[in-house]
C-alpha cells in the first residue's frame, strides 16, 4: 500500500512488467523544442536553460526516431525543430470525427497538426478493435520501452535482463553508488557497477533514494545539495534489472570504505543466474 504526506492511501499508477508505464502510454513521441533548451520566462522565474542546445541532441533524436518507427510529418506543426530528415513512416490517418474537426478548425485560421506517433496500426488493430492510449501493448503493434528499447538492447551478447527482481537499496560511498541490493528468491544480493542508471519511474526512484539514506545522507539520496547526484535519474518506466557490458578488469580502488563494500560477502546466487560472479560497467534499476 503506497501512502502520502498524510498517510492516506493512494494509486501511484506503477504497472511492474518490463517496458513498465510505456505498455499503457499513448505512443506519441514528441520531440523537445528548440526553445525548450533556452533560459524561458515563466511565470515567476525564469529557467536556467540547458548547457547545450537542440542541434547537439538533433542526431541522437533522430536515430530514436528512427528506431521507434515513428509515424509523423515535417510541416504541419509550426513549432516542431528542425530535422535531418523526413520520418520514415507516413502520418497515421485521421479518424472521420478528427478530419472534420480538423477542417473546421483550418477554417478558422487555427493550425491543427498531427502528433507523431509510435503505433503500427494494422497490426494493433489486427489483434485488438481498441484504441491504445492506456490499453496494455500485448501484440507489439506500440512501440514501448519493452517492444523496442530492450528487444534491441538485448540482441547484444553483453546484455542480461533479469526479472523477479526487487531493488531495496542503492549503497552510496563517496558520492557515487558502489553497489545494487537486490532481493530475487528470498535471497539479498549486491551487484557491483562502474554506473547505477536509476529509472524506476517518478515515484518509485523517489522511494528508492529515501531507502538508501545512511549516516552520510539521513534524508536519503540525492535529497540534499551537499553532494553532487550519485545516481543519473531518467524516471523511466519501471520494470526490472539490466546489467549492460560486463567489466573484465578490477577498478582502481582507492577509497577504503569502497573496497570494503565491493569485497564484502554476498548472499548466494541463485543456481542459473546469468550475473553470478560478474562485475558489471553498468547497471540499469527499475523495480519489478
Amino acid at each position: 500500500m503506497w501512502l502520502d504526506g498524510d498517510h492516506r492511501p493512494f494509486n501511484p499508477g506503477n504497472h511492474y512488467h518490463p517496458g513498465g508505464n510505456s505498455k499503457f502510454h499513448s505512443a506519441v513521441l514528441m520531440l523537445y523544442r528548440a526553445e525548450d533548451f533556452a533560459p524561458l520566462r515563466q511565470m515567476g522565474s525564469t529557467t536556467q536553460g540547458w548547457p547545450f542546445g537542440y542541434d547537439a541532441l538533433q542526431p541522437y533524436y533522430q536515430g530514436v526516431e528512427d528506431l521507434y518507427q515513428v509515424r509523423g510529418g515535417i510541416g504541419e506543426d509550426p513549432t516542431e525543430p528542425p530535422h535531418s530528415r523526413r520520418y520514415n513512416f507516413p502520418l497515421l490517418p485521421d479518424e472521420p470525427a478528427i478530419a472534420d474537426l480538423r477542417n473546421r478548425l483550418r477554417r478558422t485560421g487555427l493550425h491543427p497538426c498531427a502528433l507523431p506517433l509510435g503505433v503500427d496500426l494494422d497490426r494493433w488493430l489486427a489483434h485488438v478493435k481498441t484504441p491504445w492510449d492506456a490499453f496494455p501493448n500485448t501484440c507489439g503493434g506500440k512501440m514501448d520501452a519493452e517492444t523496442i528499447g530492450l528487444a534491441h538492447a538485448l540482441q547484444h551478447p553483453n546484455v542480461t535482463l533479469t526479472i523477479g527482481a526487487k531493488v531495496e537499496k542503492l549503497i552510496e560511498v563517496g558520492c557515487r553508488i558502489a553497489a545494487v541490493e537486490v532481493l530475487r528468491a528470498g535471497q539479498l544480493q549486491r551487484l557491483l557497477a562502474q554506473l547505477a542508471v536509476l529509472a524506476a519511474g517518478a515515484v518509485s526512484s523517489a522511494v528508492l533514494l529515501l531507502k538508501s539514506a545512511n549516516t552520510d545522507h539521513a534524508k536519503g539520496l540525492a535529497n540534499e545539495l551537499c553532494c553532487t547526484n550519485p545516481v543519473r535519474d531518467s524516471s523511466g518506466e519501471s520494470s526490472v534489472i539490466a546489467g549492460v557490458d560486463e567489466q573484465t578488469e578490477q577498478t582502481d580502488v582507492q577509497d577504503p570504505e569502497l573496497a570494503r563494500v565491493q569485497q564484502d560477502v554476498q548472499a548466494p546466487w541463485l543456481a542459473d543466474d546469468p550475473l553470478a560472479g560478474r562485475r558489471l560497467s553498468a547497471i540499469a534499476v527499475r523495480l519489478v
